[in-house]
């Protein structure tokens, strides 16, 4: 079937033409048409509420009518979270000013770069290549934050990519433990391998000679950076990046609020356990 005849038998089918489906279960002043019908899923139809009259029957069966006010989720879709997004960047950050969104100068980004909080990990005389170490090492840097680098390197199939994993996570440790910050507040800013002291083997040829190779070792390096999620909708050139990282943000929020909630209860019961045993010793 060509692409017209596709469009004549859709738009037949749609409009309540004679192959329409429309037609055969509704009466003809009940034809639902595209405003009747908002976009909804599967789950939002079935837990939408229905109102039914008994005039809207067709072989015995009641025809659903949908009530507008009730429909799930519709005070999500109220607008655009960017048009309620305010920025902390004056007009005079960016090279234009004439748009809400801009390129921000690069002194004003190395600043705020230069203020977020930095982590630091190594990993020494690592048993691999340093150029097939630093494959795995790239994957983690190129994730926009911690939580998705070390899902990437959960299904990377390289030698070493669980190695890398656990030094990330090791060094993300020391965020949570001197500045209570969560992985998902966290990004990779630099992860590489450079040699290391290599190995000199004996290298057996053919004809009885011999020569000399080595058994390469690598070095590991991880910087672990604070994420600036007001600069990083700066620099988003779409507006589909944008709302990633206003959903990141909040996401990230919400997540800090969680593990700090849990350690002030941790504390807590550090404190009550404490006493206890102080009066214990006192009786």
């Amino acid at each position: 079937m060509s692409s017209l005849a596709t469009l004549r038998f859709f738009t037949r089918f749609v409009t309540g033409g004679p192959t329409s489906l429309v037609d055969r279960h509704c009466r003809p002043s009940k034809t639902l048409t595209s405003a009747k019908l908002p976009s909804l899923s599967r789950g939002a139809l079935s837990s939408a509420n229905f109102s039914t009259t008994t005039e809207d029957r067709v072989n015995g069966e009641q025809i659903p009518e949908l009530i507008h006010g009730d429909l799930p989720g519709a005070a999500d879709h109220a607008g655009d979270p960017l048009e309620y997004y305010e920025s902390p960047f004056t007009t005079s950050a960016f090279r234009t000013t004439n748009r809400k969104f801009g390129q921000l100068l690069p002194h004003v980004q190395k600043t705020r770069i230069d203020r977020l909080k930095t982590y630091q990990g190594r990993q020494v005389n690592i048993r691999h290549s340093p150029w097939r170490l630093n494959l795995v090492c790239s994957l983690a840097a190129r994730c926009d934050d911690l939580p998705e680098a070390l899902k990437q390197l959960q299904f990377c199939v390289k030698a070493k990519a669980p190695l890398v994993a656990a030094v990330i996570s090791r060094t993300s440790n020391l965020a949570d433990i001197r500045d209570g910050l969560h992985p998902a507040q966290l990004e990779v800013a630099e992860c590489f391998a450079t040699k290391g002291t290599p190995l000199k083997r004996v290298d057996i040829k053919g004809r009885g000679r011999t020569g000399r190779k080595e058994r390469r070792h690598s070095h590991m390096r991880v910087v672990l950076r604070e994420i600036d999620f007001d600069l990083k909708i700066a620099q988003s050139k779409t507006p589909g990046e944008r709302r990633k990282w206003l959903n990141k943000a909040v996401v990230a929020k919400e997540m800090a609020d969680i593990s700090n909630r849990e350690r002030a209860e941790l504390q807590a019961l550090d404190k009550a356990a404490a006493a206890m045993a102080s009066e214990a010793d006192k009786k």
